[in-house]
């Protein structure tokens, strides 16, 4: 595991498979302390898929092969990696927040390029969101909508952001997700569902009946799905 970090937010990636987490770094402890905002237990559980030509690949993966292993520079990690014809980069950085004015924002970028025929490609990125110790039972949103079962948000219902508190009535801890891209970067989807769930990716049909429950239990795993629909990607 490699980490970047800052006075706020340590970033982490396992160099196996570049999956990765995030914590806040707590400041009102006598030694420094890390409080989970994405599952940080190993092995981590958020991730970046791709769809190339149908297929379902997770960035990282055996299937594939690395051109570079995740290394952190500066506030930066880089890595890339390679699946047949298709070369993915992915770049987690700490980044400046407009809404507060520090850099208290994880950034994740994807840049893909293909080398080989047309194909068709998807990407999503999943967050498996934690509260400190606790799962999200229910998302807010930025119309303030609120979310507490399986939902998918498309086109101009897409939220600018999305939230998360800990403990509604006494928030100690906040999960934020700014959606506020430029047109060509614009998702098409944001999913919540829980993390089994949400697993299945593009296989994937959403149903409300669901709340974030893990199947055939009483536990929350509570998760957030960013997905860019299947476009043909030319030789670049």
């Amino acid at each position: 595991i490699i980490s970047i970090s800052n006075e706020y937010l340590r970033g982490s990636i396992d160099r196996e498979n570049g999956r990765f987490s995030l914590d806040v770094i707590e400041k009102d402890t006598g030694t420094k302390g890390y409080t989970s905002l994405l599952h940080s237990k190993i092995p981590f559980t958020s991730f970046v898929a791709i769809n190339i030509g149908g297929e379902t690949i997770i960035y990282g993966s055996s299937k594939g092969r690395w051109i570079s292993k995740p290394y952190s520079q500066g506030n930066k990690l880089n890595s890339g990696w390679k699946y047949r014809n298709v070369i993915v980069f992915q770049q987690i950085e700490l980044a400046h927040n407009p809404s507060t004015g520090f850099e208290d924002n994880m950034r994740i970028s994807v840049v893909i390029s293909n080398t080989g025929n047309p194909v068709t490609i998807g990407t999503a990125i999943i967050f498996d969101v934690q509260l400190g110790e606790k799962e999200p039972q229910i998302f807010f949103i930025s119309d303030k909508s609120t979310i507490s079962t399986e939902s998918e948000l498309t086109g101009d219902s897409l939220p600018s952001y999305w939230y998360t508190y800990d403990n509604v009535d006494e928030p100690r801890i906040k999960a934020y997700g700014n959606l506020s891209y430029s047109e060509d970067q614009k998702p098409d989807r944001i999913i919540f569902a829980n993390w089994d769930r949400l697993s299945e990716l593009w296989n994937l049909r959403v149903n409300s009946l669901y709340d974030f429950k893990r199947k055939g239990t009483t536990k929350f795993d509570s998760a957030v799905g960013i997905f860019y629909d299947s476009r043909l990607l030319y030789q670049n």
